[in-house]
């Protein structure tokens, strides 16, 4: 994992150089996530550029999308999409709530197949986001390094780092908000893998149940470690 120190955003990475479970790495350059790329220097366009990560998945609903576009919806040289993994959502009066959100996350399956499928289609790497780049974000993220064999306290680790990458919001947002709207738990995203494999079995049955094809799969697999 790298984090990229790009102007106007706290918690962008790589998912890169992870190690997978059978020695394997996950390969950079392929999957960055983030916070919401609001204002990036045009030396962050052409260091995506040239790495050919010119597709950008926005995680926000839409109201916020086009509110507060990221800055590659007006770069013609990207192709941007919005699909919206949080539809409906309670907003959460404990950590149970938040765990809540997650299964309904991973049960959107509009969002799930139209998310994967672009990314397993993309002509080159990706770009996704949220608004602070740590739970739309992060489910995502577990899920693509699930795939890639990434063990589980790994997953953990790149989850909950955001918590780091934050701290300077989030000192000033927990005197107003409570505690589990802002920090991340292991706890959290072991639940969401549990609930996963109790209900699915594997990732991959996972993605087949929700319309990802088999060569998709492959695809996303490819990406990953090829």
């Amino acid at each position: 994992m790298k984090r990229y120190n790009w102007n106007n955003t706290f918690n962008t990475r790589d998912l890169g150089h992870t190690p997978t479970m059978n020695g394997e790495y996950v390969k950079p350059q392929r999957f960055i996530r983030s916070d919401a790329p609001l204002t990036v220097s045009d030396d962050v366009k052409e260091f995506l550029i040239e790495y050919n990560i010119k597709t950008v998945i926005d995680l926000r609903n839409e109201k916020i999308a086009n509110i507060s576009p990221n800055v590659f919806v007006f770069d013609s040289r990207f192709s941007c999409y919005n699909y919206p993994l949080s539809i409906n959502a309670k907003t959460p009066n404990s950590e149970n709530d938040v765990i809540e959100n997650y299964y309904c996350m991973i049960e959107n399956d509009t969002a799930i197949v139209n998310i994967f499928g672009t990314i397993a289609n993309a002509t080159g790497g990706v770009l996704f986001h949220c608004q602070e780049g740590k739970d739309r974000t992060g489910i995502i993220s577990g899920l693509l390094l699930l795939l890639a064999g990434v063990s589980d306290i790994d997953i953990y680790a790149d989850y909950e780092i955001s918590n780091v990458y934050l701290y300077e919001m989030i000192k000033i947002a927990k005197t107003i908000l409570p505690d589990y709207l802002l920090y991340l738990k292991p706890e959290y995203m072991e639940n969401v893998l549990l609930y996963l494999r109790e209900k699915y079995g594997t990732i991959e049955t996972y993605l087949l149940s929700k319309g990802i094809t088999e060569m998709e799969i492959n695809k996303l697999k490819s990406k990953l470690l090829d």
